[in-house]
């Protein structure tokens, strides 16, 4: 197959999984699977990556369960800035780092967020991402996964550098990105490569983490039942 094809083949793949009703971890697995089939040398490229940030513990240092998540105060796709503290004035939050609108599997996950989102909503609670891009791209993003909930923009990395969750994208990887088409430096506003692990954590209404969910495997995200049963956890106990 010819690249064009093989990157028509693949996102006529994540159109389907984008609808398809199969639990977050079948999707990513799928097309993880589906990624190998038609370009074995990007997904063994992914694996190399993956590896070496696995044995330097990538992640590692990011907040703790227990611990309160840094403050931050980032723009959302309409520009409006939006605080941590003004998020949890309403009650427990969900926070998710996303590389970008690029992203298959960001945009399965954010995807599977927005699917929980009235839940979450009628629990008293809330979801923010967070993303590199720029607002053009955040809102993109937004849209493709129907989401009604803020995705901020951390420009230049700058939060998620903050609390230990940004990696380098390594020269095998970029060349491979870049055939791809993916224009990290017009979809962040910088020539850094840099990109967050993938993160979900739940907080409790005061902030501290009680659910955390880092790896710095791209394809292996949060799953929403996780999300939900930690939010349902943080009801306030019924006396009667």
């Amino acid at each position: 197959m010819t690249t064009r094809a093989v990157a028509e083949a693949l996102d006529q793949a994540l159109a389907r999984l984008m609808v398809d009703e199969a639990p977050l971890a079948a999707r990513l697995e799928q097309y993880a699977s589906t990624l190998r089939e038609l370009n074995q040398p990007f997904a063994e490229a992914a694996d190399r990556l993956i590896s070496r940030l696995a044995l330097v513990k990538a992640g590692g240092e990011a907040p703790q369960l227990g611990e309160p998540l840094q403050p931050f105060l980032l723009p959302d796709e309409t520009g409006h800035f939006t605080a941590l503290e003004d998020l949890l004035a309403s009650g427990p939050l969900v926070v998710a780092f996303r590389r970008g609108h690029w992203c298959p599997y960001c945009q399965l996950s954010t995807e599977a967020l927005a699917r929980i989102q009235l839940e979450v909503r009628e629990m008293g609670g809330s979801i923010v991402v967070i993303s590199p891009e720029n607002s053009t791209y955040t809102r993109i993003l937004k849209w493709r996964a129907q989401a009604d909930f803020p995705i901020l923009s951390d420009m230049d990395n700058g939060y998620a550098m903050s609390i230990g969750l940004t990696i380098p994208v390594d020269e095998e990887m970029r060349d491979f990105m870049t055939r791809r088409g993916r224009d990290l430096a017009t979809y962040q506003g910088n020539n850094a490569w840099l990109l967050p692990i993938p993160a979900t954590f739940v907080l409790d209404r005061n902030g501290v983490i009680v659910m955390r969910h880092v790896d710095p495997d791209y394809r292996v995200r949060a799953s929403a039942e996780e999300v939900v049963s930690h939010m349902r956890a943080l009801q306030p106990t019924q006396k009667g």
